[in-house]
């Protein structure tokens, strides 16, 4: 059966996430009769678990393993069981209106704009994704996510106070469309921002066989739960040549927030 890139991702998520090693994914797969894949050397969980669920969709016993797993993996795959109305894929606490095309939020994260109300000091950073020109069908690429100095336009309000405090770490995103992580590396991670120096990250991809356009790769930034910033980028399809691809976008985190994540600092220090 043919899954969409986003619900596979999803998918495989959820099963790590819910399964915390390969006995008990093994264990739930021998209880729907699906074969598991032998591990590769220190190939990480989510890498075996990525080949797994491949796997099964190409030999159509996907649908086995979702019902061994558990009515949640089935929800993502296949959708709620009863018919929902239009679900909101940012709820914000204001009464702006958002866009309604983002990709859908992480497993388990809330996608809520943060309590910005009374906040005086903000730390703000740009975002840019740099990617290459062109990706090939099938090809590997890298995107990378570089935060640095505020841009000139934000969220936050243009009499706030700079943040100058400790690093904080903030939790990353990426969402991909017609690419999967290579090598099965997890596309959710934790980064330290420091209100002063550049932070650096990336994201190792492959595109999609066959590429009819090209990849689209969103980065969204969290903290305490809070959706505090995205960026997004487009690679069209080609044969790896051209300029490279930027795309932009902005960090801001109210200091009604941010002792959550001073609080990761300290935790990571001690």
């Amino acid at each position: 059966m043919t899954v969409p890139t986003d619900v596979r991702h999803a998918a495989i998520l959820h099963l790590v996430r819910a399964m915390p090693s390969r006995e008990l994914i093994a264990a739930a797969a021998a209880r729907g009769g699906v074969a598991v894949p032998e591990p590769q050397g220190v190939e990480p969980l989510f890498g075996w678990a990525a080949r797994l669920v491949v796997a099964a969709a190409a030999a159509g016993t996907l649908e086995a393993l979702v019902d061994a797993v558990g009515p949640e993996l089935r929800a993502i795959v296949f959708g709620p069981p009863e018919p929902e109305g239009p679900a909101t894929t940012w709820e914000v606490d204001d009464p702006d209106p958002v866009v309604s095309d983002e990709p859908p939020r992480p497993i388990g994260t809330p996608a809520t704009a943060p309590p910005a109300a009374g906040a005086r000091t903000w730390l703000v950073r740009g975002v840019e994704l740099s990617a290459p020109g062109s990706v090939a069908p099938g090809a590997a690429f890298a995107v990378a996510a570089s935060l640095g100095d505020p841009p000139a336009v934000s969220p936050a309000p243009k009499d706030h106070l700079p943040y100058d405090g400790l690093a904080v770490v903030v939790e990353i995103e990426a969402w991909l469309e017609e690419a999967f992580p290579a090598g099965g590396v997890d596309l959710h991670r934790s980064v330290r921002v420091d209100p002063s120096r550049p932070t650096e990250c990336g994201f190792e991809l492959l595109a999609a066989d066959p590429l009819p356009e090209g990849v689209a790769v969103a980065v969204r930034f969290f903290l305490g739960g809070y959706e505090v910033g995205r960026a997004r980028c487009e690679v069209p399809a080609g044969d790896g040549s051209g300029d490279p691809v930027v795309g932009l976008g902005v960090v801001a985190i109210p200091d009604t927030i941010l002792d959550a994540g001073e609080d990761a600092v300290a935790t990571v220090k001690g």
